[in-house]
């Protein structure tokens, strides 16, 4: 065995090596020097204290000695060695033991000291035995132990690195340990995590289905689509029936929707079905009584009484539903489907009761609807805008949302008259008379209340056409009117007549008395102008009676100049705050009319003219004879009555002649003196117009000049 013998060199020459170092034996560096002699190795030891005494050294040193290769390898395996210094003086011969050291520790840091070097030592001691330094003695020793001192600082820092790879592997070991505690718990924890995320799973697929289910039920209103829904719902459940849906409209009767062959059938059968409890049940009675409502036999019923608030709500209070299964479920199984199926009753009964009342308002508005153009009048709702909201076919035939006045009467404006303002400002029923498209209408607005204690919220118009019965009216009063005249009429003549022929006829014999009297020329003019009074008096009554008809009714061939000097005398009161001005020629082309229907036309036009002029004005009557182009024949006779008043609006003139058209305050004018001057004029083949003359109005009347042989035929 070599001798061991461990020594300490101190790291400062000032003080002791233990109080200098201040570390414990673990903190020095282990140095194995290997020598041929224990002298060889005390001369190395002294070199190297020498160093570290004058602090070219840094941490102090554990010397070891080995004089043999055995003794090295058994230092080197029994403690750690720092910095292996192996002086000797065939370097060749110690490769092997440098090998096998290496081999040992590989964190040693070697040094092979030797006088002589060749290539060949040299190359074996870098390359296989991985030697730090190969130093020749030669050198001087302070080059020597600087390599020594790097080797030394090479040595620290793979014990360092030893001592961080021992902790870093007693920290991995430990965090191994936590590992696995770790994956363990963690394992246990996904577990758990991984049954509770499967049961989250399942509720989220089964809240999830019951989303789409309603969703598809909210989006479905025909009971069709949704007894199709539950069909679908239930399928995967083998010993349950197509669903079978009973509805209660009414105290007097009820309906069963069922499938056959996949086609679902309606039936409706008088009476009451019965409604179950509130609670989902097995109901043998009903099952009994479906199988002889339909005819066929029936299993086991499961009866789901569903709510319907929402039809009972609105007036339906005797309505009801009810959703049936056939079924052969045991009594386990029913529990099980009763759990799941509970979760859509609700969704399911909400569509079904908005899909009754869809369904039964559709009826309800469909039979008012009906109602409504079944009614002969027109009716509309109105809002406050004039725009119509709902209205019979009578109104329009078109549902558009338009205003009443332009689905109405074809109009931008508003309807003069309208009363629906009224009605919207007093809340109380107005009525009036519209003229519409030459129709006249009383137009019944009532109002609509959507609370009792707020304003009105719309109208209802109803349009009544009362153009025939007002035409039949205007022209009844017209005909007592002139009634009335002739019998006037009538009784003036017969109480004057006879007295103004006394007085012509004695004023006649009175002149013939006077003749050949002396200066009687004076009393003879007088006679002569009471003559001409009584003839003028008589003249103006019988002009009276054929204006009122009085006597016989013929056409006759008379000159429109004639007829105008006949009618002026029953119009001095209008005429005499005016200017007449009369042009009456053509006095020999005839026309065939009936003169006292023509007369009434000449006092409609001259006395419209005189109302017309709101100031003194000019009036001016021309009869005449048109010709047919330059030169042609005269064919067609005319009478214009002109006026210089304001004349008549461009956006009136296509109305004017429309029956109970007027501009007049009410009162003043039916509105028919127009139209039924037209009517008589064209009844005798003319026509009646108005003319562009100027500031004022110009109407014409033209007929057709008839000759003596027509007249005769």
């Amino acid at each position: 065995m070599p001798k061991i013998q461990p020594s300490l060199a101190s790291e400062s020459s000032a003080t002791k090596a233990e109080d200098l170092t201040g570390v414990t034996g673990t903190d020095r560096r282990r140095v194995l020097f290997v020598t041929e002699t224990e002298a060889a190795a005390d001369a190395l030891w002294g070199q190297m204290q020498t160093a570290v005494e004058a602090g070219q050294h840094g941490n102090s040193y554990l010397r070891f000695v080995a004089t043999s290769s055995d003794a090295g390898l058994a230092l080197l395996r029994a403690s750690q060695i720092d910095l292996l210094i192996v002086d000797q003086s065939k370097p060749s011969m110690w490769i092997d033991f440098v090998e096998q050291a290496h081999e040992i520790s590989k964190t040693t840091i070697v040094f092979l000291l030797s006088h002589s070097w060749s290539v060949n030592s040299l190359r074996d001691a870098i390359n296989r035995g991985r030697v730090f330094r190969a130093l020749n003695k030669d050198r001087p020793w302070p080059e020597i132990l600087g390599q020594i001192r790097i080797g030394a600082l090479e040595a620290d820092l793979n014990r360092s690195q030893s001592a961080l790879m021992r902790e870093a592997s007693k920290q991995n070991r430990e965090l191994e340990k936590l590992t696995i505690g770790l994956e363990k718990t963690v394992e246990d924890r996904t577990e758990g995590i991984a049954r509770a995320k499967e049961l989250t799973e399942n509720q989220l697929d089964q809240v999830r289905h019951l989303i789409r289910l309603t969703k598809d039920l909210s989006q479905n209103i025909s009971f069709e689509e949704i007894m199709s829904l539950i069909r679908r719902e239930v399928r995967g459940f083998a010993k349950l029936g197509d669903p079978i849906l009973l509805l209660q409209t009414s105290t007097l009767d009820f309906e069963v929707l069922s499938f056959r062959s996949g086609i679902l059938l309606e039936s409706r059968f008088a009476g009451q079905f019965g409604p179950p409890g509130p609670k989902a049940t097995a109901d043998k009675a009903l099952s009994r009584k479906l199988a002889n409502l339909l005819g066929r036999p029936f299993m086991p019923v499961m009866a789901f009484p569903l709510e319907v608030r929402l039809i009972q709500k609105y007036g339906f209070e005797s309505a009801a539903a009810v959703l049936c299964f056939e079924s052969s479920l045991i009594d386990s199984e029913q529990d099980s489907f009763f759990n799941e199926f509970e979760k859509i009753l609700r969704p399911v009964g909400m569509a079904v009761d908005r899909a009754f009342l869809e369904r039964e308002m559709t009826i309800h508005s469909l039979r008012w609807e009906r109602t409504f153009d079944g009614l002969r009048d027109p009716i509309a709702v109105i809002d406050h805008n004039q725009q119509v909201l709902r209205s019979n076919s009578k109104f329009s035939d078109r549902l558009i949302h338009r205003k009443c006045h332009q689905s109405f009467a074809k109009s931008e404006a508003i309807c003069q008259g309208c009363p629906l303002e009224k009605v919207l400002a007093t809340g109380q029923l107005q009525s009036a008379l519209l003229n519409i498209e030459g129709r006249q209408f009383q137009v019944n607005s009532y109002p609509i209340f959507l609370a009792p204690s707020q304003a009105p919220s719309s109208v209802v118009n109803q349009y009544i056409d009362v153009t025939h019965s007002r035409e039949i009216y205007a022209r009844m009063l017209q005909s007592e009117k002139m009634s009335a005249l002739g019998l006037l009429a009538g009784n003036i003549a017969h109480e004057l007549n006879n007295p103004l022929s006394g007085i012509r006829n004695l004023t006649q014999v009175l002149v013939a008395e006077t003749v050949n009297m002396k200066n009687s020329e004076g009393l003879q003019a007088d006679l002569l102008e009471i003559e001409k009074a009584t003839v003028r008096s008589q003249k103006i009554i019988r002009n009276l009676l054929d204006y009122s008809g009085e006597g016989e009714h013929e056409v006759v061939l008379i000159d429109l100049a004639e007829v105008v000097e006949k009618t002026l005398p029953l119009l001095k009161t209008v005429l005499r705050t005016h200017r007449l001005n009369l042009q009456l020629e053509g006095r020999t082309a005839k026309v065939k009319v009936d003169p006292h229907l023509l007369q009434q036309v000449v006092f409609n036009l001259v006395n419209n003219a005189c109302q017309a002029m709101l100031q003194t004005g000019q009036l001016t009557i021309a009869t005449g004879v048109a010709k047919e182009g330059e030169g042609g024949r005269e064919s067609t006779a005319y009478l214009r009555v002109s006026d210089s008043g304001q004349g008549v609006p461009q956006a009136l003139r296509d109305k004017i002649f429309a029956p109970f058209f007027t501009t007049k305050t009410e009162g003043q004018g039916t509105g028919l003196g127009l139209s039924l001057s037209r009517d008589l004029v064209r009844r005798f083949g003319g026509e009646l117009s108005l003319k562009e003359v100027g500031p004022g109005a110009c109407f014409e009347v033209t007929l057709p000049i008839v000759s003596g042989q027509e007249g005769g035929q």
